[in-house]
């Protein structure tokens, strides 16, 4: 009786300890890594971000404005999205801007390096935001997965999801 009592303290003593380095670790402001890349519109040209996805691992988005003659605002035009999964995958689509607003979403592309891709789907769900599931099939595990892009004031938002 003697010694499980005194597990049972030690168990309680490591759950206290252990929840008190989860919120140690939570109460942080500053992450390492943003949680999304975001594109400055007024500075476009390339413009490349390494983010850690929810794994741990790092991947890397790279946002392009195309070269247009055309285009009389700074924000207008189109932006080719493209995300790396190091090992795994790499996909992209194109979002044409017009008036502060995504016009339409063309030319969705993936490749594999390892797995493969079963399916995958671009939506545009509403006009500030683009979506393109993927579903990522790696040694008979199927993960859901892809890529989304927000249009936010001067900015272009790309998460994974």
């Amino acid at each position: 009786m003697k010694n499980f009592k005194m597990m049972l303290i030690m168990v309680l003593l490591c759950f206290a300890f252990s929840m008190n380095i989860s919120l140690v670790a939570e109460a942080s402001d500053t992450p390492e890594f943003p949680e999304c890349a975001e594109y400055n519109i007024s500075e476009g040209g390339t413009q490349s971000f390494e983010l850690i996805n929810s794994s741990g691992d790092a991947v890397y988005i790279t946002i392009s404005k195309e070269f247009s003659m055309q285009i009389r605002s700074i924000s207008n035009g189109t932006y080719q999205i493209t995300f790396t999964s190091p090992g795994a995958w790499k996909a992209g689509y194109k979002i044409v801007v017009s008036g502060d607003k995504i016009s339409s979403a063309y030319s969705p592309y993936y490749s594999t390096i390892t797995g493969s891709i079963t399916s995958s789907k671009l939506y545009k769900d509403s006009t500030k935001q683009v979506s393109y599931h993927l579903t990522y099939r790696v040694q008979g595990i199927y993960i859901s997965t892809g890529i989304r892009s927000i249009i936010s004031g001067n900015s272009i938002k790309v998460y994974a999801i």
